[in-house]
């Protein structure tokens, strides 16, 4: 497990926050998707630790349901594929030689300045530990055909028929339960055939009982996560459960044909009764059973991620993104400091989305009297600057635990600049609160604006809300689409605010001139030349 994490991990460092673009664009339709879920899972040399990463990205948004439907499916096979390296090179394949060469490999760029070698080493001591711990699972069955005990107990389970097939199953599913790693027990159930320890029919429903216990893993990790993250779960356990319900209604018509296809293809004989064969037959079963649910599901994508919608359903808030919650990406077994990155970083736009309706909201208080539609922006304003104090403190916090881990120099520029962009936000969110709270002291005190003063007020919300947008491009896209445009409306926003305050000290002398409505209009001024710089300050903190 500690292996799978850290081969995770280096990956994820690899890749870095290019991930999720590297995932969108190979991933661009349901067959490269799952192309890109097999390639993904050999590397990794695990389905669980894919699953879970899959579970994650959607959880973040990183990546849409439809494209996790299908990386789900390519990372079953990708596992499967693993049987048939083993089968090809022998059960008897010393691992553990494998595994010191990849580590006489790594250690010595494991104390390298370079992040990237770094990160290359992570990959190779995590396959060399993993390499490692089959080995020794392997070795440490080599006496196990002598147990009386349990030659006793297998044969009477083979004596039972199809009750012992059913037994078998649910072997292969708690023990994958308990081990939470597919690979593992697949290698342990290939051993154990090999040796002549399980029969074929029972080594065949282990196996598929493995597929179903595999889909334990990636359900933890959706317990804390969003909707998106508990439908990619929930598929994932759909796909493997109905993928094993058809294997197991044509068990034995499927083992038949898996009978004549080894004989036919091999020098071996009968899997039924050649010990050498019975690997090759159990690969082939494994690989066989996940293409054909591939085949069988990839087809009905669309309605499948219907769904998967139907059952775990937005509540009304959600759809409009008023309940929209910090979930920490790789809240399961498998955690990188890279990837939770991109989460705050989508977390920094949604920030930025709220202080954007926050603020047309307070656009509408200029020429609203007090009615009914008033008083409910009033409302939205504060609900919203609350939910924005809970925003800020959870990424925060986020942040911090973040730095907790080992991260490289780019991540640790990233956090600063992240906690900045964060604050300033927040402080934002406050300044636009205040600015509600003028116009409702205003209403309450009955103070009217002149046709000037309304007009200059509406100038500045104009280009405000201009900067508003490019503060949002800049944090969704990572760049203006015009910096020279952002750059002069920045300008131009504080140069029409110094020319209000002119005039309006200019007006004093006038005989109609209202030093309440003055004082009112001066305080707007102040709190938009301060979200103006608030502004500014989150375009140069996440642009650096």
């Amino acid at each position: 497990m500690y292996g799978m994490k850290t081969l995770s991990s280096g990956l994820q460092k690899a890749a870095g926050e290019n991930l999720r673009t590297l995932i969108n664009r190979v991933a661009y339709n349901d067959f490269s998707g799952v192309m890109t879920g097999t390639l993904l899972t050999l590397l990794v040399q695990s389905s669980t630790a894919t699953s879970v990463l899959f579970v994650g990205l959607a959880n973040a948004g990183l990546i849409n349901l439809r494209q996790s439907i299908t990386l789900i499916m390519g990372a079953n096979i990708g596992t499967a594929l693993k049987a048939l390296f083993i089968a090809y090179s022998g059960v008897n394949l010393n691992l553990q030689s494998l595994a010191l060469i990849m580590a006489a490999v790594a250690l010595p760029i494991l104390f390298s300045q370079r992040n990237n070698l770094r990160s290359i080493s992570d990959i190779l001591l995590g396959l060399a530990m993993m390499f490692l711990s089959l080995g020794v699972i392997t070795n440490s069955l080599d006496n196990l055909d002598q147990n009386q005990a349990l030659t006793d107990l297998l044969a009477y389970a083979s004596g039972m028929g199809f009750g012992g097939i059913f037994i078998s199953l649910l072997t292969g599913l708690v023990l994958t339960m308990i081990m939470q790693s597919s690979s593992a027990m697949m290698t342990l159930t290939l051993v154990l055939s090999s040796k002549g320890i399980l029969s074929f029919e029972m080594a065949a429903a282990m196996i598929i009982g493995e597929n179903i216990g595999t889909t334990v893993t990636a359900n933890l990790a959706a317990i804390v996560a969003n909707k998106n993250g508990k439908r990619v779960a929930l598929w994932h356990t759909l796909f493997n459960l109905f993928g094993a319900i058809i294997a197991m209604a044509l068990f034995y018509p499927i083992l038949h044909s898996l009978d004549h296809f080894v004989q036919a293809t091999t020098k071996h004989g009968s899997p039924f009764n050649d010990t050498e064969a019975r690997t090759y037959a159990l690969a082939f079963l494994h690989v066989g059973f996940n293409i054909a649910s591939v085949l069988l599901f990839v087809w009905f994508t669309p309605q499948i991620e219907q769904l998967l919608n139907k059952l775990i359903h937005d509540k009304a808030e959600e759809k409009n993104g008023d309940a929209f919650s910090l979930q920490y990406i790789q809240s399961g077994i498998i955690r990188s400091p890279e990837l939770d990155m991109l989460e705050v970083k989508k977390s920094l736009e949604h920030f930025a989305k709220i202080n954007n309706q926050m603020f047309k909201a307070s656009e509408t208080l200029l020429t609203r009297n007090e009615n009914n539609e008033f008083h409910e922006s009033l409302q939205k304003i504060h609900d919203w600057e609350n939910y924005t104090d809970n925003l800020d403190h959870d990424i925060t916090e986020f942040l911090n635990k973040i730095t907790e881990n080992d991260i490289s120099k780019t991540t640790s520029k990233n956090v600063r600049n992240y906690l900045s962009t964060t604050n300033e936000l927040e402080r934002m969110a406050d300044s636009i609160y205040q600015v509600s709270k003028i116009y409702e002291r205003k209403l309450q005190k009955r103070i009217w604006f002149t046709t000037e003063q309304r007009e200059g007020i509406k100038r500045i919300m104009n280009k405000l809300g201009l900067l508003m947008n490019d503060m949002n491009d800049l944090l969704l896209n990572g760049k203006f689409e015009s910096r020279s445009a952002y750059e002069d409306r920045l300008a131009n926003l504080f140069f029409l605010q110094e020319e209000l305050k002119e005039k309006q000290l200019e007006s004093v002398e006038n005989p109609d001139f209202n030093i309440r409505s003055s004082s009112v209009f001066m305080d707007l001024l102040a709190l938009y030349q301060r979200i103006g710089e608030q502004i500014g300050n989150v375009c140069e903190s996440f642009r650096e």
